[in-house]
């Protein structure tokens, strides 16, 4: 036997949604600011409430972040847009440019080469070349180096 549950779903993106939608086709409904789930009776709502409310909140975490007011980073897609191009990054300048983001202070060499590169020895002119090839990508004078220390984003 099925029921239905319904919850509001004001405020989450557009995509999240679409996503659930093409997922769940069987299941799931969407009309208006409501999603309408078909489960079976055997489960408890409030478990499947608090299951769907951790799984629709993991969505809303910040993928795309604003870098100048024209001038946005999608983690989720690598990609950072200016005023008129978009730039695809590679893996490893997405990951440096994540790690710029979440810390707000200096990156160092040293953590660029355990978590970009996975502790192989890189070589400062192989550094300065990947910093030269990303900073091309990025607004001007948004990527700064600190000569003998690493780099940050100074937004």
């Amino acid at each position: 036997m099925v029921d239905s549950i319904k919850i509001d779903i004001t405020g989450i993106e557009s995509n999240v949604i679409q996503t659930l939608k093409n997922s769940y086709t069987k299941d799931i409904r969407v009309t208006d600011n409501q999603l309408q789930l078909e489960i079976p009776k055997s489960f408890h709502n409030d478990m499947i409430v608090k299951a769907l409310d951790k799984f629709l909140s993991s969505f809303k975490t910040k993928t795309i972040h604003e870098l100048t007011p024209s001038w946005t980073f999608d983690e989720k897609n690598s990609v950072v847009k200016g005023p008129t191009r978009k730039f695809f990054l590679t893996q490893k300048e997405t990951v440096f440019l994540k790690m710029l983001l979440k810390q707000e202070k200096v990156v160092t060499y040293e953590e660029m080469m355990i978590t970009i590169w996975e502790e192989q020895e890189v070589s400062a002119n192989a550094m300065r070349l990947f910093a030269r090839n990303i900073r091309k990508k990025l607004p001007s004078k948004v990527l700064k180096n600190f000569q003998g220390i690493g780099y940050k984003l100074v937004l």
